[in-house]
């Protein structure tokens, strides 16, 4: 989450944002975001039954798991040819960036037990910037 909401901050850094490649940190997000997912299945010894017993029952990991999915397209056409060949639908594509965005908060909220702060604190980060690029861009 915390990838993502730098990634969409990028265009605000007006004075170096043209040094900072935003495909390369995408792609490095959804490989963490990978890794996540794995040691997932390798902490539940890769059990399918266990596995899906736990999306059925959980939250948190159902809105995990759809974010993960999400992602896949968004990776799968991050080339300069993909977004070529799609055009504008390529833009459109890659908006569910902010659906992952949404999915993940709440990912991390099902999952917290007690203290909010940290929550609260990417709640503030996000919509500060979805404000602040709403006022620069008029979208």
């Amino acid at each position: 989450m915390s990838m993502i909401i730098i990634i969409l901050s990028i265009p605000l850094l007006f004075t170096i944002k043209n040094y900072i490649d935003r495909r390369s940190l995408g792609i490095f997000t959804f490989l963490i975001t990978l890794l996540h997912f794995s040691l997932y299945l390798a902490d539940n010894d890769l059990s399918f039954s266990f596995i899906l017993s736990d999306i059925v029952s959980r939250n948190y990991i159902q809105a995990g798991y759809a974010a993960l999915i999400l992602f896949i397209p968004l990776f799968m056409t991050s080339s300069d040819k993909a977004k070529k060949k799609f055009g504008a639908k390529w833009f459109a594509l890659h908006r569910l960036i902010y659906l992952i965005l949404i999915l993940s908060l709440l990912h991390y909220y099902l999952i917290i037990k007690a203290d909010y702060f940290l929550f609260n604190t990417y709640v503030f980060i996000i919509l500060s910037v979805l404000l602040i690029k709403k006022r620069i861009y008029k979208t």
